[in-house]
């Protein structure tokens, strides 16, 4: 069964008066999608956001469109330029809901003055593309595979499925999802909680927050801090210029920062530890009653409370040995800075 639905939009609501989408504000549109079984979607627009979020319910779609700069452009002028200049094309074929903004004169002759937003509801196990060059990518309760490109925010809560995005600009946050997430970002912070799998996080101007991870995680910054918390699996992080800050790691350890100091609190034992600071300090805070294997190097090592069981040396600039029988191999390089260790 074949369903092609083409609508074009011939009206614009009062009140709206910013680019970015009011959900709160009623839909322009409001369709439910008959007939085949959706098991793929396919959203483009040029200024827009798109959210798509699994349901039960009927499949359905919601159309916003917000006037970007309604103070300089009179609401009849605006409902004129949908009227003559736009279109909203949904078609469903072959189990694919294709969706889509355009301007009937070409991409080139976008009247900026519009945005033109869509919230899709279908089934859970849908597979997604989407495209917005100017808004936000919204995915919600959904177990297919993703992928999209973007230019603004990116939310994703509760994935079940391998995901590979990217936006030029905005925040990434990231929830409950797996098992393979890849996304980058040009200009943006990254926060990610309670995630499974592996996942890949990168951002050229931004800082990374992640907790309540477990798999293999990747994540780099050119210039942000990273703070991880209860990180469980394999952990490899570096910023070009930041801090990074650590809590209750349980997971292998590579970190490195080229311009920033680390603190890192393991005070729940990593199963292998590589710490690398270029240009800054290190402070380093180790489980107490624990058994390590130490190999640390830096302009100035600060260890007063080394335990009785050290055996090892220590010479203010390298400090090789092991406390409690060793164990956990830690390994710590500070180039041009101070290395103050304590134990906890």
């Amino acid at each position: 069964m074949r369903a092609i639905i083409t609508i074009c939009l011939l009206m614009l609501c009062c009140g709206m008066a910013s680019a970015q989408v009011n959900w709160a504000n009623e839909p322009i549109i409001v369709k439910e999608i008959k007939g085949q079984t959706i098991r793929s979607v396919t959203v483009k627009t040029l200024s827009g956001n798109i959210s798509v979020i699994g349901t039960s319910n009927k499949p359905s779609i919601e159309v916003y469109v917000d006037a970007i700069n309604e103070a300089t452009m009179p609401i009849e002028q605006v409902r004129q330029m949908v009227k003559q200049d736009y279109a909203i094309d949904m078609m469903v074929k072959d189990h694919q809901l294709m969706v889509s903004a355009s301007c009937k004169y070409g991409d080139s002759n976008w009247k900026k003055a519009l945005s033109i937003s869509f919230k899709i509801f279908v089934p859970r196990s849908v597979m997604c593309n989407l495209n917005s060059k100017v808004g936000s990518i919204n995915l919600v309760n959904l177990t297919g595979d993703q992928n999209f490109t973007t230019n603004g925010a990116v939310n994703l809560e509760t994935i079940n499925g391998n995901v590979k995005g990217r936006t030029d600009g905005g925040l990434v946050n990231i929830s409950n999802s797996g098992p393979d997430i890849d996304i980058t970002t040009i200009g943006g912070d990254v926060v990610a909680e309670g995630c499974y799998g592996n996942t890949r996080l990168n951002t050229g101007k931004g800082d990374i927050n992640l907790s309540r991870l477990k798999g293999i995680i990747d994540a780099t910054t050119t210039a942000g801090n990273i703070q991880g918390d209860q990180i469980n699996g394999k952990f490899t992080i570096t910023t070009n210029r930041g801090d990074i800050i650590l809590k209750r790691m349980s997971c292998d350890l590579i970190a490195t920062s080229t311009k920033g100091n680390v603190n890192a609190e393991l005070t729940i034992p990593c199963k292998a530890i590589k710490i690398n600071v270029a240009h800054g300090d290190a402070n380093i805070q180790l489980a107490a009653k624990k058994g390590f294997d130490m190999n640390m190097n830096a302009k100035k090592i600060t260890a007063t409370d080394l335990p009785r069981t050290f055996k090892g040396n220590n010479d203010g600039l390298k400090l090789i040995g092991a406390v409690y029988g060793g164990g956990i191999p830690i390994e710590v390089q500070v180039n041009e800075g101070e290395l103050k260790l304590k134990f906890i």
